[in-house]
């Protein structure tokens, strides 16, 4: 009751973030940086909510170059992050498995071109160029034509 009663006192309105300064940006980014999830972060009561982080990174174009940035800092750290765990040897081993594999699977999925299974499709170092001339048939086991 006394918080009602010092909020219509002093005017001041609490509630969540909307609009978009720089030190907000900052500080979500930071914390994206840091590993913190978007998730997390708007569950904090003094950050905007997660529909509200989209909305900035879809329309401030300031705040969404930042944002790449963090997140790529946040990729490379999950990455360093992958040789710790794995050899931790005091640790549980399953728990361990597993988050080396989702943090590697996430990797992949983020930045497959740097962490994603890489497939060559090049022979020593060249292109494989393939014509297709309309000539080629497939023979057919079913209709008992053998001749290869």
């Amino acid at each position: 009751m006394a918080k009602i009663k010092k909020e219509i006192k002093t005017g001041k309105k609490k509630g969540r973030p909307t609009i978009y300064t720089e030190k907000l940006g900052l500080n979500i980014c930071q914390r994206v940086a840091d590993g913190e999830s978007l998730l997390s972060i708007s569950k904090d009561d003094a950050m905007p909510n997660r529909s509200t982080i989209h909305e900035w990174i879809l329309t401030n174009d300031e705040f969404s170059n930042k944002y790449e940035k963090a997140v790529n800092v946040r990729t490379e750290n999950m990455a360093d992050d992958l040789n710790n765990i794995a050899d931790n040897v005091k640790g549980e081993v399953m728990r361990d498995r597993l988050r080396v594999d989702t943090r590697k699977w996430y990797l992949s999925k983020i930045v497959p071109k740097k962490y994603g299974d890489k497939i060559d499709h090049t022979t020593n170092g060249q292109s494989i160029n393939l014509k297709f001339d309309g000539a080629f048939m497939p023979t057919s086991k079913t209709t008992g034509d053998n001749s290869e």
